[in-house]
């Protein structure tokens, strides 16, 4: 019996249990193409806006890998108000690069107390902040340059962006099932279609009557063959 057959059959183990992943599939291969290519495009327009993106309240998508709290490439990170900022907290802030040519947006965590500090005619506070784990330098980030404290990251989109990233899983997790799936309804489609000889189908299955009473025999075959001329005139 063919494996098409037997995945056809939906009173089958096998054959329910084709359907439900056919179907739990076709649903997971729609959410992780369509996440990655969302996080991908909200990572391209994070790094040139340094606002808030619209996904309903204050919310950064990362893009790019922050060190001390290991937040991931893509992660959403909602904030709320800096507040009051003690030693140790986490906080999301925009650096200059060195050239001045963009503003980079980062998490960090504060490693020590504020200072005053002169911009222009006005006096800031500036925060000591540790952009990378372990190193013991600090960067000056003034308190307008800090954006929030995050409140809660998301790394659930994440999983989708790196799945679809990694070329190993995609293939093996999404490409290979997908191709599967395809030829086994391919092929169950094909022999859905394939057309039967009428005739056959009006002789019905073959018999094998060696061994019997030749008469037996004879007496069967007439018989056969006054119900085929029957449904005939029928």
């Amino acid at each position: 019996m063919k494996i098409s057959a037997i995945l056809r059959d939906r009173h089958s183990f096998w054959g329910i249990f084709y359907l439900v992943f056919k179907i739990a599939f076709a649903l997971f291969f729609v959410l992780a193409i369509g996440m990655s290519v969302f996080v991908t495009l909200k990572i391209n327009q994070q790094r040139t806006s340094t606002g808030p993106l619209n996904l309903l309240g204050q919310v950064y998508v990362m893009p790019y890998e922050t060190l001390p709290s290991r937040v991931p490439q893509g992660a959403f990170v909602y904030v709320r108000e800096p507040g009051s900022l003690n030693e140790g907290d986490l906080v999301l802030f925009l650096q200059t690069t060195t050239g001045g040519e963009r503003s980079l947006l980062l998490i960090g965590e504060i490693a020590g107390d504020p200072e005053v500090v002169m911009e222009g005619d006005e006096m800031t506070l500036a925060y000591p902040i540790r952009a990378e784990e372990g190193s013991e330098d600090l960067v000056r980030v003034s308190q307008d340059s800090i954006v929030g404290v995050p409140s809660r990251i998301s790394r659930f989109p994440v999983f989708f962006l790196n799945l679809v990233k990694n070329p190993w899983t995609l293939i093996f997790v999404l490409i290979v099932p997908a191709v599967v799936l395809v030829m086994l309804e391919m092929s169950g489609l094909a022999s859905m279609l394939r057309s039967r000889d009428p005739e056959e189908e009006a002789k019905g299955p073959s018999v094998d009557l060696s061994g019997y009473d030749p008469k037996v025999v004879e007496e069967i075959d007439r018989i056969l063959e006054e119900e085929r001329k029957g449904k005939k005139k029928n």
